[in-house]
């Protein structure tokens, strides 16, 4: 059974009549080894998971059905719904969408040296009064461009993917939905592990499948392994094995493997596999210099990496480098409004919930948030001045 729903498909109670000997088997990829090491090492069942799912099933009918009737009422419609996930997270939807029509300036600078002019490099600032900013882009090809050393600096490697994080890396290219049929498509055909999950623990499986794969790759002088997290009932989303984007595409071309969205999934694996052996290497020893524009009193800073002593995990997953050559001044600037906070996207939203509390999970988000998410803004378009009187979610949770 799968970890993300426990006790939940099939209630253990409702078996003991027929069977009084019920364990739990429990595994976390499609693989041989997998499913024997968890019909070797079955447990009991954990009642506090079942209590749990008791809770939330409570909570689901408590909320969602007082709110489901307020919606109706509301918009004369029938098939909407409401509940404890949705509810509260319609709201932040709602007080982003208004504060996203408020505009700053979003200031794009290009420095470089005068003796090199087209080895640009291009840095980014935002100002919150446009007037302002608009005064201040003129004045830019004056500026003072000065250079300060911050000195060497170790960088670590990300943990792997889980749900959110891997939705909001992936969210510019792909709806969510799209993103998790071809995440459970490359699950059900047992090349990446359970990607429902708020986790990012690496058993000692997947370290050995670091190994592998980063032997193969010439790098295991960097091989560094990390857990990231005690035992428990998650990992992160890593590879099963030893396989690698190319050799992924070639199982593909030669008819080894068959997936819905090869295009998609290719690429989504491919992230995936970069930041897990990422997770697995030494850390990166990087020069870091200060960028200072100074013009008419005012003054603007970035830290930047212009350089990798030690490539450990940059060899697999790179740092972004800005290759600084003193003296430098202004090529080119240019500004541009903005919203002074993005809308969100499907990615943007899955991330908040996961960082506002510990009470998400990724099925309750793209099962019921996203889509309502999509249907209630559509509705409220059409109907704003109902909605601005009637349409309370946060109050009406409390």
């Amino acid at each position: 059974m799968a970890p993300i729903f426990p006790n939940r498909s099939i209630h253990p109670f409702r078996l003991r009549p027929f069977n009084p000997r019920i364990v739990r088997a429990e595994f976390h990829e499609v693989t041989r080894r997998a499913f024997l090491t968890a019909l070797k090492s079955p447990r009991s069942i954990d009642l506090n998971l079942v209590k749990a799912q008791v809770t939330r099933r409570i909570l689901d009918r408590w909320v969602g059905f007082e709110l489901s009737g307020r919606l109706w009422r509301v918009f004369d419609r029938y098939d909407l719904s409401a509940g404890r996930v949705q509810t509260p997270v319609l709201g932040w939807v709602i007080e982003r969408t208004e504060r996203a029509r408020e505009r700053k300036a979003r200031i794009q600078v290009q420095i470089a040296n005068p003796s090199t002019p087209d080895k640009t490099v291009t840095l980014t600032f935002e100002h919150e009064n446009l007037a302002e900013a608009k005064a201040l882009t003129a004045k830019l090809s004056e500026a003072e461009v000065t250079v300060e050393e911050v000195g060497e600096e170790i960088v670590n490697p990300l943990p792997p993917y889980n749900t959110g994080t891997l939705l909001a890396d992936d969210g510019s290219f792909a709806s969510a939905t799209a993103i998790m049929d071809a995440l459970q498509d490359l699950f059900e055909r047992g090349v990446i592990t359970y990607h429902r999950t708020d986790s990012v623990r690496v058993s000692e499986a997947g370290i050995g499948v670091a190994r592998e794969l980063l032997e193969r790759l010439g790098a295991f002088a960097d091989f560094q392994p990390r857990h990231y997290g005690t035992e428990g009932a998650h990992e992160g989303i890593r590879p099963t094995r030893a396989l690698t984007e190319d050799d992924l595409r070639l199982w593909l071309s030669t008819g080894r493997i068959s997936l819905d969205n090869p295009r998609l999934a290719l690429r989504l694996y491919g992230m995936i596999v970069r930041r897990f052996l990422a997770s697995q290497m030494k850390p990166a020893c990087v020069r870091k210099a200060k960028v200072i524009l100074c013009v008419d009193g005012w003054q603007h800073e970035w830290t930047l990496i212009t350089e990798v002593v030690e490539e450990g995990f940059h060899s697999i997953s790179p740092l972004r480098i800005y290759p600084l050559q003193p003296p430098l001044k202004v090529i080119s600037a240019s500004r541009r409004q903005v919203s002074k906070v993005l809308p969100f996207t499907q990615g943007s939203l899955i991330e908040a919930m996961r960082q506002r509390g510990s009470w998400w999970k990724p099925s309750c988000a793209l099962s019921w948030t996203i889509p309502a998410r999509c249907k209630l803004n559509r509705l409220r378009a059409r109907r704003r001045s109902s909605w601005k009187l009637r349409w309370h979610p946060q109050t009406w949770v409390r």
